[in-house]
């Protein structure tokens, strides 16, 4: 079958609803079929997939392997973590957490790899008062992040805090 009537044929086979629901692990998500055979063809390079090393299933394999989050590695205090020399997007989540093992406080980053150009310091916190207040300073680069500073009213807990870092 060639692939650029995937999405017409998957249009008329679904009598015109051309999504199929799925859970991802963290939310419910749509996936409309016609985008989905326009990412195979341009993957592939290919209009049909008859004679092609790749099946339909390594090819979607191969495809929502570039959505799936995969730990980097996590680190406690201002310690540097390398990062991987490929990747299209990070996701750094910095923590503190009492002593009761729950998370008193957290910040989240996203970075698409075109941001990581250059050094940067992100900057993340909130000011109620100054019994309430938290502010967090994280360093990335290419090749490396850490945590340059973690306060939490008024204290700094940047050597107990912990950094998690993801890529995909």
């Amino acid at each position: 079958m060639r692939i650029k009537n995937l999405a017409t044929r998957a249009t008329k086979l679904l009598t015109g609803n051309a999504y199929m629901v799925f859970d991802n692990g963290t939310k419910v998500e749509k996936v409309d079929y016609a985008e989905l055979a326009k990412q195979i063809i341009t993957e592939y390079n290919t209009q049909t997939l008859a004679g092609s090393a790749q099946s339909v299933k390594s090819a979607l394999d191969a495809l929502n392997s570039k959505t799936e989050w995969k730990l980097v590695g996590k680190v406690t205090g201002k310690s540097s973590l390398s990062l991987p020399s490929s990747y299209n997007e990070l996701y750094i989540l910095l923590q503190y957490g009492n002593q009761s093992g729950f998370t008193a406080l957290s910040f989240s980053f996203s970075i698409p790899y075109s941001l990581t150009t250059s050094v940067k310091t992100l900057t993340d916190g909130y000011y109620f008062d100054s019994s309430s207040n938290g502010f967090v300073q994280v360093y990335v680069s290419r090749t490396e992040a850490h945590i340059v500073l973690f306060k939490i009213n008024g204290t700094d807990y940047s050597d107990t805090s912990e950094m998690d870092v993801y890529y995909r």
